[in-house]
Formats: structure tokens, sequence, C-alpha cells
């Protein structure tokens, strides 16, 4: 049977489609379970313009700590719920600075507090505008 084009799916339609598709694939790969600090410690002071940028490297640790954020606050067959606060990017260097302190000293209170929800859309914006100053 053809779907009807006209009428949009339901996100639970579009779900048991992927489901669908996806069964018996590893095409995917699970987000990343360790805090990247790493990259985060790269990101922060590039995300404040204090250093200048390796393009591979800018591009690479954003992807890991979007990704990371993601699996964060994309709760496995839930809704996803992002932020609607407005920050900087400084403000969000801030923010990636201090929850890698908190994990360095591995205060899981203060890192289950750390606001994804807000810091993944402003890393997505920073570097959808950063591939477009690079690649555009």
């Amino acid at each position: 049977m053809q779907p009807d084009t006209d009428t949009p799916m339901t996100i639970r339609e579009m779900s048991d489609a992927f489901d669908t598709l996806m069964k018996g694939t590893t095409m995917f790969h699970e987000y990343p379970k360790q805090f990247p600090t790493a990259a985060i410690m790269y990101l922060a002071p590039l995300l404040r313009g204090t250093i200048p940028d390796n393009r591979p490297l800018a591009i690479n640790a954003a992807y890991t700590v979007v990704s990371f954020g993601l699996g964060q606050i994309v709760p496995v067959g839930g809704d996803v719920v992002m932020g609607s606060s407005v920050v900087s990017a400084a403000q969000c260097a801030d923010m990636l600075e201090a929850a890698s302190k908190h994990q360095e000293g591995e205060n899981f209170a203060a890192m289950a507090a750390v606001p994804w929800e807000v810091i993944v859309p402003v890393l997505v914006k920073w570097l959808d505008r950063f591939l477009e100053r690079r690649l555009g």
C-alpha cells in the first residue's frame, strides 16, 4: 500500500518505521559514554575565540561534545526536551568547563545538573556557523 503523502506521519509512526528499517543493522553507534574532557578543553577556548581553530579538530571536538550531550538528554523511547534558554558561546564554554571540573572530581550530583539541553543547541548552532564559514 502506498502511503498517503498528504497526511504527515505521527512521531510514533516515524519511530516504528525507523525501528523496522534498522532491525538487524549495525549502521548506528551509541552516544559516547565517556565524558569528553579533552574535547571540552579544546572547544571551550575556541568558543571564546581565544585560540585559532584547526578545522578537523574543531569539528571533531564539537561533534564529540554534542553527541555526548545528546546522550544525556535523549532518553531511549522518550521525548526530546530542549532548553529554551539562550546563552552565548562564551557562556556555553563556561558551562562546559564547569562540567569538566565536576567530572574530574567525580562529583556526580553536580554532573547530573549540567544543562545539556541548553548546551547542545548552542553547540549545534556554533558548529553550523563554523562549517558555513569554513566550507561555504
